[in-house]
């Protein structure tokens, strides 16, 4: 098995290179092959698993750096290469997860010993994300499963993200407040309504109870983000759980207009981040305005 790669060659990550080697050139370039390294796509594969386990990615996470390595190997093969990546790059600026395309070349350069320069981003403006107005969250929660109503109120009350809000213990709630952390350990704090605190407490039957939203079926002993998902698209496709984070902070911002207090209460380490929804809310104020001389 050989590894092309354009001369001059560069240190391995990994150690020495094999001093087995083979010279050949392709369209004026000079390539040396080196043997005992990944470069078919049925050997990346398992090695971006094994990669993302050794960086504690999310298993969610793994799945979306396997796919986009998939997208890329379906049209240009397994291996890597300069052009091909900025192709690839290119074709995908603006599409979803360009941010995780561009860390999978990177990864898998790293994988494959490949010397990959990423090109960088165009500039572009900041897609602002859809949200829903109140009576269409409340509707949501009045339809979805009674089952999971609980879950879906609390992501929609304190801006969690699902995956924050499975997790959920009874230890977590401390008097009128709930201590969350996010998939990296940051803690932050969240306010739910006093009714809802008292609602979620009368869920728990047992002292040995830990999650609040449990699953009998789940090896993690709660329920899983898929699940929820699920729920909330049987009563509208075109809604999925991280919306009512983005109308979380909606509303609180236009109710507000303290854009410091949102991203303490989303979790936000960059204001940068926050700051798409002053985007929004300047938008729905530019419409309320429209109306008075339309």
């Amino acid at each position: 098995m050989f590894l092309a790669v354009k001369t001059p060659i560069v240190a391995s990550c990994f150690g020495n290179w094999s001093s087995k080697q083979q010279i050949i050139y392709i369209n004026g370039c000079k390539y040396t092959f080196m043997d005992n390294t990944i470069v078919s796509r049925k050997e990346t594969i398992p090695a971006i698993k094994k990669r993302c386990v050794l960086r504690g990615l999310k298993q969610s996470t793994t799945e979306q750096y396997v796919r986009a390595y998939k997208r890329y190997s379906d049209t240009f093969g397994g291996l890597l290469e300069q052009e091909h990546v900025e192709t690839f790059l290119t074709e995908r600026q603006g599409a979803e997860n360009t941010t995780l395309s561009r860390a999978m070349i990177a990864m898998v350069s790293y994988i494959q010993e490949v010397p990959i320069e990423i090109p960088k981003l165009k500039e572009q403006g900041r897609k602002i994300p859809k949200y829903l107005n109140k009576d269409t969250v409340n509707a949501l929660i009045s339809s979805v499963d009674e089952d999971y109503r609980l879950c879906i109120h609390l992501m929609w009350e304190c801006g969690l993200r699902v995956s924050e809000a499975i997790k959920l213990r009874y230890d977590d709630i401390e008097g009128d407040y709930i201590r969350i952390e996010d998939s990296k350990g940051a803690p932050r704090i969240v306010y739910p309504s006093p009714k809802l605190i008292e609602a979620i407490k009368a869920t728990r039957t047992s002292p040995e109870q830990k999650y609040v939203f449990r699953s009998p079926h789940s090896a993690s002993g709660h329920v899983s983000a898929k699940t929820i998902n699920r729920r909330i698209k049987e009563v509208d496709e075109e809604l999925h759980a991280h919306i009512l984070r983005h109308s979380f902070a909606t509303h609180i911002y236009g109710a507000t207009n303290d854009v410091l207090a949102v991203k303490e209460l989303l979790g936000h380490k960059n204001l940068e981040t926050t700051s798409v929804y002053t985007h929004i809310s300047n938008q729905k104020a530019l419409e309320a305005n429209k109306k008075i001389y339309e």
